[in-house]
This record gives C-alpha cells, sequence and structure tokens, in this order.
C-alpha cells in the first residue's frame, strides 16, 4: 500500500530532524539523498512536515502519527488517499468534515483531543 510507505516514511523524517539546523536545509538533504523521490513526492513530504510542525506544542500528549494525522486534518481542503490513510489508522476523526472550515475543524478536533490554539503560538 503506497500510502502506508508515504506516512511511515514522513514520520520517519520527523523522528530524524534533531534541530540543527533550519527544516528546509534538513529536507533538501534528505531529498539529496533519496534521489528516487520525484517532486511530487518532495512537495507532498514538505507540505505534511510543515503541517505537523504548524502545531506546535499542541497535542504533545499524542504520537507522531496522530499529531500528524491532526495537523493535515486541519490544514487540508480536499481528500487524498494519504490523509485518507493518517485519518483511519491514526485518529477518529471523519474524513467528510475535511471540507469545512477551519474554525469548525478545531471544533471537531476539541471534541476529540486536548487540543488549544494557546497551545500553538504560547506566547501570543
Amino acid at each position: 500500500m503506497r500510502e502506508s510507505r508515504q506516512f511511515i516514511t514522513i514520520v520517519e523524517l520527523i523522528k530524524s530532524y534533531n534541530n540543527q539546523q533550519p527544516l528546509h536545509r534538513f529536507q533538501q538533504q534528505y531529498f539529496r539523498d533519496h534521489k528516487q523521490m520525484g517532486s511530487r513526492d518532495r512537495r507532498l513530504f514538505s507540505d505534511w512536515i510543515y503541517g505537523y510542525y504548524r502545531l506546535g506544542k499542541s497535542l504533545s500528549d499524542q504520537s507522531i502519527e496522530t499529531k500528524l494525522a491532526i495537523a493535515n486534518f486541519l490544514t487540508q481542503q480536499q481528500v487524498s488517499e494519504l490523509l485518507n490513510y493518517a485519518l483511519t489508522n491514526h485518529t477518529s476523526l471523519p474524513l467528510t468534515e475535511i471540507e469545512k472550515p477551519i474554525n469548525e475543524k478545531i471544533k471537531i478536533v476539541k471534541r476529540q483531543y486536548s487540543f488549544s490554539i494557546k497551545d500553538i503560538f504560547p506566547f501570543g
């Protein structure tokens, strides 16, 4: 299953990032080392990884897989096979709600997880 491999690779990338350099530099090096990835894969992986980091310290009690799935539930507006895989296997969030506005999606996440916007921007 392609989505499974993609999701596992994204999780491995997140786990291997050590904050020693800017994230975009880390990704550039990773993609340079893995030339078999096409431009679509690179774009997809970058979008998913940045979605994960956009959540900041929120959902810190969740696994990387769950946080990654929730992040992309919040940031994406269209259903994809990868998003379907992530939500189905790592959350109980409804895929049917993906096209809703962000404020409604936040309410959905808050009902099921200890999610707070203040944890994303704790100094704001």
